[in-house]
């Protein structure tokens, strides 16, 4: 009986049914841009606020309520991008700490 080494073993790439060897978008770059977008969206909904308090203050036509709603949907819109920002670095550690 002789025992074949370790290092001239070879391991077959896993494809998926259907898979195609044509390369495919990287899903990073994807994944930066749909984050890019969404912290965008986050930005305009602060701006939006802010223009709201402005104009509140300065007594062009804004009322207390649009301006409080105006408020609480870019709080809303922070506490939830700052946990996402939380699990996103939660996931990474654990990721970064798994044994292979």
């Amino acid at each position: 009986m002789t025992i074949q080494s370790v290092a001239s073993i070879s391991i077959p790439q896993l494809a998926g049914p259907g898979a195609s060897s044509a390369p495919k978008a990287q899903p990073v770059e994807k994944f930066a841009q749909a984050l890019g977008a969404e912290v965008q969206k986050v930005n305009e909904t602060l701006i939006s606020a802010d223009t709201t308090v402005n104009q509140l203050v300065e007594s062009q036509g804004a009322n207390i309520h649009e301006t409080m709603i105006a408020l609480d949907k870019a709080d809303i819109a922070v506490r939830l991008t700052n946990k996402i920002g939380q699990k996103l670095v939660q996931a990474y550690k654990e990721i970064s700490q798994m044994q292979v």
